[in-house]
């Protein structure tokens, strides 16, 4: 055996459930950790998002396998895991980063959350170069699965859903939080006509900044929660405690979806039978409306996932021995770097320009990963 892969997502368990074992990552890869140091496992890589959480393994051995088996349901709890080993596993990965398996099928985010896993866990110290050959072949073949996914009608995001819905209640809407999956929802928003945006983070700093891109105004967490503008419909988007929002002062507050993971919903924000109030959980019939007319891409996209999958595990076995997998390492190690620039120095580009400078970066990584594979190939010779 060479992998095995421990996880559960939305399928398996309310998302209530994975919001305790996502707090618990910290222990769960200080566990690891310890494993690799005591020779159990050559690395592993904990994919870790707000609908799954799973654990991706290479045991030095058979005879360790059960270890790493029990020290990972010993780390989740009472979880429910799936099991899955060496090709399963390659499969499971790729129909994952394509976003097969998500509550919105094709989304946005996964692909950079399993890109982000694998680059973590290199890292971390925890990465090795069977998983390392294993991310990048997994990641760039998702990433041509994805291509053929069509636009219509569907969302393509949680985050873009829940705006789609909060947008039906008003359009004088607080996005609560800063991070990407606020920053989805805010591009959704931004494209309905007439929509007052008001952008709220615990760091002001934050929402200043989304506020001036998507031209909205922005507030504190704390001043929100003393003197909140008199808005009709909030999106959370945020982690943390749960938090306790001045329903009192919010007289036209008609709907709020939380898409934070664990949710940040209180008791007495739950209790309001008058508002439409949405977590994660109540959100997934929602998302299978919205994706029915996504049914014929995710049985055709399952059949080449399948097929791609099974070209991987020939190449990692080496029953395949080819150096194509430097080309993706290269590549990939491109598009992370431009992933971060997006997030600082680029982050004012429209998507025109995003794809102009991505097109380019892709260009010249693969150019110098065939250099580079010139290079080898001349040691060789020589």
């Amino acid at each position: 055996m060479q992998f095995l892969l421990l996880g559960c997502d939305h399928r398996q368990s309310a998302l209530a459930a994975l919001g305790v074992v996502r707090q618990r990552h910290v222990a769960i890869s200080a566990r690891l950790a310890e494993l690799r140091q005591q020779g159990v496992l050559r690395g592993a890589v904990v994919v870790d998002t707000c609908t799954r959480f799973e654990v991706l393994c290479e045991p030095t051995g058979d005879a360790t396998i059960a270890t790493c088996r029990d020290a990972v349901r010993a780390c989740v709890g009472g979880l429910p895991l799936c099991e899955r080993v060496d090709l399963a596993v390659v499969l499971h990965l790729v129909r994952v980063a394509t976003g097969l398996d998500s509550m919105v099928p094709g989304e946005d985010e996964i692909l950079g959350q399993v890109t982000r896993a694998f680059r973590d866990a290199e890292a971390a110290g925890m990465s090795s170069r069977r998983l390392q050959s294993l991310g990048s072949r997994v990641i760039a073949a998702a990433r041509t699965l994805r291509q053929q996914r069509p636009q219509r009608d569907a969302p393509d995001s949680v985050a873009t859903l829940a705006a789609r819905i909060v947008g039906h209640h008003g359009d004088r809407i607080a996005v609560v939080g800063a991070g990407a999956m606020a920053r989805a929802a805010a591009q959704e928003l931004r494209r309905q006509q007439g929509v007052e945006l008001v952008f709220v983070n615990r760091t002001a700093a934050r929402a200043a900044a989304l506020a001036s891109h998507f031209d909205g105004r922005s507030m504190a967490l704390a001043e929100f929660l003393t003197e909140p503008p008199p808005v009709q419909a909030i999106v959370l988007a945020l982690g943390g405690r749960q938090l306790a929002l001045p329903l009192a002062r919010l007289p036209e507050l008609r709907c709020i979806v939380d898409v934070s993971q664990p949710s940040v919903l209180d008791a007495a924000v739950r209790a309001r039978t008058d508002l439409c109030v949405l977590d994660l959980d109540a959100l997934l019939p929602h998302a299978d409306a919205a994706c029915r007319g996504l049914a014929d891409w995710v049985a055709g996209t399952a059949m080449l996932a399948a097929g791609h999958a099974r070209r991987l595990w020939r190449g990692l076995a080496g029953s395949e021995r080819q150096l194509g997998h430097v080309v993706l390492l290269h590549v990939e190690a491109a598009r992370a770097e431009l992933a971060k620039a997006r997030q600082n120095g680029l982050a004012g580009l429209d998507q025109t320009q995003l794809e102009l400078v991505a097109a380019l970066v892709d260009k010249v990584a693969r150019r110098n990963a065939h250099l580079h594979l010139m290079d080898l190939k001349g040691e060789v010779h020589a």
